[in-house]
Protein backbone atom coordinates (compact mmCIF):
# COMPACT_ATOMS: atom_id res chain seq x y z
CA UNK A 1 0.00 0.00 0.00
CA UNK A 2 1.34 3.72 -0.82
CA UNK A 3 0.70 5.23 2.79
CA UNK A 4 3.06 8.24 0.81
CA UNK A 5 -0.60 8.97 -1.21
CA UNK A 6 -1.92 10.06 2.30
CA UNK A 7 -1.50 13.45 3.89
CA UNK A 8 -0.76 14.09 7.03
CA UNK A 9 -4.03 15.76 8.01
CA UNK A 10 -5.71 12.11 6.54
CA UNK A 11 -3.32 10.43 8.96
CA UNK A 12 -4.92 12.29 11.88
CA UNK A 13 -8.41 11.38 10.78
CA UNK A 14 -7.80 8.05 10.02
CA UNK A 15 -6.25 7.84 13.76
CA UNK A 16 -9.79 8.80 15.28
CA UNK A 17 -11.61 7.04 12.69
CA UNK A 18 -9.87 4.13 13.79
CA UNK A 19 -11.20 4.17 17.30
CA UNK A 20 -14.42 4.47 15.84
CA UNK A 21 -13.83 1.27 13.73
CA UNK A 22 -12.58 -0.30 16.79
CA UNK A 23 -15.13 0.58 19.20
CA UNK A 24 -17.81 -1.55 16.30
CA UNK A 25 -15.23 -4.23 15.20
CA UNK A 26 -13.35 -4.77 18.20
CA UNK A 27 -9.80 -5.16 18.96
CA UNK A 28 -9.00 -8.43 16.83
CA UNK A 29 -8.67 -9.48 13.36
CA UNK A 30 -11.59 -8.41 12.17
CA UNK A 31 -10.50 -4.74 13.54
CA UNK A 32 -7.29 -5.29 11.35
CA UNK A 33 -9.37 -6.58 8.55
CA UNK A 34 -11.31 -3.46 8.60
CA UNK A 35 -8.64 -0.81 9.19
CA UNK A 36 -6.53 -2.34 6.25
CA UNK A 37 -9.45 -1.97 3.64
CA UNK A 38 -10.01 1.47 5.14
CA UNK A 39 -6.24 2.84 4.43
CA UNK A 40 -5.89 1.17 1.05
CA UNK A 41 -9.71 2.83 0.41
CA UNK A 42 -7.95 5.97 1.85
CA UNK A 43 -4.99 5.49 -0.75
CA UNK A 44 -7.09 4.71 -3.30
CA UNK A 45 -10.23 6.99 -3.93
CA UNK A 46 -10.40 10.16 -4.84
CA UNK A 47 -13.24 11.17 -2.60
CA UNK A 48 -11.90 9.97 0.56
CA UNK A 49 -11.27 13.59 1.70
CA UNK A 50 -14.85 14.55 1.31
CA UNK A 51 -15.96 10.70 3.09
CA UNK A 52 -13.25 11.14 5.93
CA UNK A 53 -14.85 14.45 7.06
CA UNK A 54 -18.23 13.00 6.59
CA UNK A 55 -17.16 10.75 9.03
CA UNK A 56 -15.73 12.86 11.57
CA UNK A 57 -18.98 14.54 11.85
CA UNK A 58 -21.39 12.18 11.78
CA UNK A 59 -22.88 9.94 14.88
CA UNK A 60 -21.73 6.52 15.49
CA UNK A 61 -24.23 4.07 13.09
CA UNK A 62 -23.74 6.79 10.38
CA UNK A 63 -19.61 6.71 10.82
CA UNK A 64 -19.63 3.07 10.21
CA UNK A 65 -22.05 3.84 6.96
CA UNK A 66 -19.78 6.20 5.49
CA UNK A 67 -16.75 3.63 6.45
CA UNK A 68 -18.74 0.88 4.72
CA UNK A 69 -19.16 3.25 1.41
CA UNK A 70 -15.49 3.86 1.73
CA UNK A 71 -14.15 0.42 1.78
CA UNK A 72 -16.84 -0.94 -0.43
CA UNK A 73 -16.06 2.11 -3.32
CA UNK A 74 -12.49 1.20 -3.24
CA UNK A 75 -13.15 -2.33 -3.79
CA UNK A 76 -15.52 -2.03 -6.33
CA UNK A 77 -13.41 0.33 -8.30
CA UNK A 78 -9.60 -2.09 -8.06
CA UNK A 79 -12.48 -4.88 -9.34
CA UNK A 80 -13.98 -2.59 -12.65
CA UNK A 81 -11.83 0.10 -13.18
CA UNK A 82 -10.67 -1.93 -16.04
CA UNK A 83 -14.37 -2.64 -17.65
CA UNK A 84 -16.52 -0.06 -19.73
CA UNK A 85 -19.63 0.56 -17.30
CA UNK A 86 -21.42 2.91 -19.77
CA UNK A 87 -24.86 1.81 -20.45
CA UNK A 88 -24.07 1.03 -24.10
CA UNK A 89 -21.50 -1.78 -23.39
CA UNK A 90 -22.62 -2.91 -19.73
CA UNK A 91 -24.93 -6.24 -19.49
CA UNK A 92 -27.03 -7.87 -17.23
CA UNK A 93 -26.44 -11.77 -17.44
CA UNK A 94 -25.67 -11.15 -20.72
CA UNK A 95 -28.72 -9.60 -21.64
CA UNK A 96 -28.07 -6.17 -23.85
CA UNK A 97 -29.85 -2.88 -22.20
CA UNK A 98 -31.22 -2.29 -25.00
CA UNK A 99 -33.42 -5.12 -24.38
CA UNK A 100 -34.79 -4.18 -20.99
CA UNK A 101 -38.13 -3.41 -21.15
CA UNK A 102 -39.69 -0.79 -19.48
CA UNK A 103 -42.19 -1.36 -16.67
CA UNK A 104 -45.36 0.79 -16.55
CA UNK A 105 -47.49 2.06 -13.81
CA UNK A 106 -50.74 0.38 -13.60
CA UNK A 107 -52.35 4.01 -12.27
CA UNK A 108 -52.78 6.63 -13.77
CA UNK A 109 -51.63 8.69 -10.68
CA UNK A 110 -49.35 11.36 -11.43
CA UNK A 111 -46.75 10.63 -8.62
CA UNK A 112 -46.83 7.08 -9.71
CA UNK A 113 -46.24 8.10 -13.40
CA UNK A 114 -43.67 10.23 -12.34
CA UNK A 115 -41.90 7.34 -10.37
CA UNK A 116 -41.82 5.02 -12.97
CA UNK A 117 -40.49 7.26 -15.31
CA UNK A 118 -37.42 7.60 -13.24
CA UNK A 119 -37.40 3.85 -12.57
CA UNK A 120 -37.12 3.17 -16.52
CA UNK A 121 -34.76 6.12 -17.17
CA UNK A 122 -32.19 4.79 -14.44
CA UNK A 123 -32.62 1.47 -14.18
CA UNK A 124 -31.15 1.46 -17.97
CA UNK A 125 -28.69 3.88 -17.37
CA UNK A 126 -27.27 1.52 -14.95
CA UNK A 127 -27.90 -2.18 -16.05
CA UNK A 128 -30.52 -2.68 -13.56
CA UNK A 129 -33.63 -4.62 -14.10
CA UNK A 130 -36.50 -2.04 -13.13
CA UNK A 131 -38.60 -4.93 -11.67
CA UNK A 132 -35.95 -4.88 -9.01
CA UNK A 133 -35.46 -1.56 -8.40
CA UNK A 134 -39.48 -1.32 -7.68
CA UNK A 135 -39.07 -3.85 -5.02
CA UNK A 136 -36.48 -2.04 -3.28
CA UNK A 137 -38.90 0.84 -3.34
CA UNK A 138 -41.41 -0.91 -2.16
CA UNK A 139 -39.84 -2.73 0.40
CA UNK A 140 -38.03 0.89 1.62
CA UNK A 141 -40.77 3.62 1.35
CA UNK A 142 -44.07 1.77 -0.34
CA UNK A 143 -43.84 4.74 -3.02
CA UNK A 144 -43.78 7.56 -0.29
CA UNK A 145 -40.98 10.27 -2.11
CA UNK A 146 -41.11 11.82 1.49
CA UNK A 147 -40.46 9.26 3.81
CA UNK A 148 -38.04 9.52 6.65
CA UNK A 149 -36.65 6.30 8.60
CA UNK A 150 -36.11 6.74 13.04
CA UNK A 151 -32.07 6.81 11.72
CA UNK A 152 -32.55 9.16 9.10
CA UNK A 153 -32.33 7.39 5.39
CA UNK A 154 -34.49 9.30 3.17
CA UNK A 155 -37.22 9.31 -0.23
CA UNK A 156 -37.87 6.43 -1.70
CA UNK A 157 -34.97 4.42 -1.78
CA UNK A 158 -34.31 5.52 2.14
CA UNK A 159 -30.58 6.88 1.03
CA UNK A 160 -28.55 8.17 4.42
CA UNK A 161 -27.47 11.36 4.35
CA UNK A 162 -23.72 10.37 3.49
CA UNK A 163 -24.71 8.07 1.34
CA UNK A 164 -26.87 10.40 -0.46
CA UNK A 165 -23.81 13.06 -0.55
CA UNK A 166 -21.73 10.52 -1.75
CA UNK A 167 -23.66 9.61 -4.65
CA UNK A 168 -24.18 13.47 -5.90
CA UNK A 169 -28.05 13.27 -4.66
CA UNK A 170 -28.89 17.08 -4.13
CA UNK A 171 -32.57 16.60 -2.57
CA UNK A 172 -32.88 13.12 -1.12
CA UNK A 173 -36.65 13.84 -1.45
CA UNK A 174 -36.88 14.57 -4.96
CA UNK A 175 -38.21 11.90 -6.59
CA UNK A 176 -35.64 11.66 -9.76
CA UNK A 177 -32.59 12.69 -7.38
CA UNK A 178 -33.34 9.84 -5.80
CA UNK A 179 -34.06 7.27 -8.20
CA UNK A 180 -30.74 8.22 -9.38
CA UNK A 181 -28.94 7.75 -6.42
CA UNK A 182 -30.16 4.65 -4.74
CA UNK A 183 -30.15 2.84 -8.66
CA UNK A 184 -26.70 3.55 -9.11
CA UNK A 185 -25.78 2.72 -5.57
CA UNK A 186 -27.83 -0.19 -6.01
CA UNK A 187 -25.93 -1.07 -9.27
CA UNK A 188 -21.95 -0.92 -7.37
CA UNK A 189 -23.35 -3.59 -5.01
CA UNK A 190 -24.70 -6.07 -7.47
CA UNK A 191 -21.41 -5.33 -9.51
CA UNK A 192 -19.10 -6.19 -6.36
CA UNK A 193 -21.12 -9.20 -5.65
CA UNK A 194 -20.91 -10.54 -9.21
CA UNK A 195 -24.38 -10.16 -10.25
CA UNK A 196 -26.24 -11.62 -6.62
CA UNK A 197 -28.66 -9.47 -6.00
CA UNK A 198 -29.56 -10.60 -3.05
CA UNK A 199 -26.03 -10.38 -1.73
CA UNK A 200 -26.44 -6.59 -2.78
CA UNK A 201 -29.63 -6.41 -0.89
CA UNK A 202 -28.05 -7.22 2.07
CA UNK A 203 -25.21 -4.67 1.58
CA UNK A 204 -27.58 -2.49 0.74
CA UNK A 205 -29.61 -2.83 4.15
CA UNK A 206 -26.81 -3.68 6.21
CA UNK A 207 -24.04 -2.58 4.54
CA UNK A 208 -20.98 -4.48 3.10
CA UNK A 209 -18.90 -4.03 6.13
CA UNK A 210 -21.53 -5.57 7.98
CA UNK A 211 -21.35 -8.86 6.12
CA UNK A 212 -17.21 -8.70 6.44
CA UNK A 213 -17.52 -8.92 10.07
CA UNK A 214 -20.51 -11.15 9.91
CA UNK A 215 -18.23 -14.00 7.56
CA UNK A 216 -20.89 -13.83 4.74
CA UNK A 217 -19.12 -15.11 1.63
CA UNK A 218 -22.66 -16.56 0.02
CA UNK A 219 -26.15 -15.95 -0.43
CA UNK A 220 -26.55 -19.31 2.18
CA UNK A 221 -24.81 -16.66 4.89
CA UNK A 222 -27.68 -14.59 5.20
CA UNK A 223 -28.77 -16.53 8.59
CA UNK A 224 -25.59 -14.49 10.07
CA UNK A 225 -26.81 -11.46 9.08
CA UNK A 226 -29.42 -9.00 11.40
CA UNK A 227 -32.97 -9.88 11.57
CA UNK A 228 -33.99 -7.06 9.57
CA UNK A 229 -31.59 -7.62 6.71
CA UNK A 230 -32.80 -11.84 7.43
CA UNK A 231 -36.25 -10.30 6.68
CA UNK A 232 -35.24 -7.82 4.24
CA UNK A 233 -33.90 -9.60 1.45
CA UNK A 234 -36.94 -12.46 0.92
CA UNK A 235 -39.02 -9.29 1.44
CA UNK A 236 -37.66 -7.34 -1.82
CA UNK A 237 -37.13 -10.63 -3.72
CA UNK A 238 -40.78 -11.27 -3.52
CA UNK A 239 -42.03 -7.81 -4.53
CA UNK A 240 -39.62 -8.05 -7.28
CA UNK A 241 -41.26 -11.30 -8.54
CA UNK A 242 -44.45 -10.12 -8.08
CA UNK A 243 -43.38 -6.99 -10.31
CA UNK A 244 -41.75 -9.06 -12.95
CA UNK A 245 -44.89 -11.04 -13.28
CA UNK A 246 -47.08 -8.07 -13.85
CA UNK A 247 -44.73 -6.76 -16.89
CA UNK A 248 -45.37 -10.03 -18.57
Amino acid sequence: MELNKISNDMMVKMGLMSKVLKSAAGDGMQFDVLYQSLLKAVSQNEDSQKLSDNIMSSTPGQNLQAMDMLIGQADYKNQYASENLSASASNIKGQELSNIKEVKPVTEDAKMKQIYASVNKYSKQYGVDPNFVLGIIKAESNFNPKDTSPVGAMGLMQLMPETASYLGVKNPYDIDDNIKGGVKYISQKIKQYNGSKEMALMAYNAGSGTMQRRGVSSTSDLYKMPSETRNYVPKVMGYYRDFGAKSI
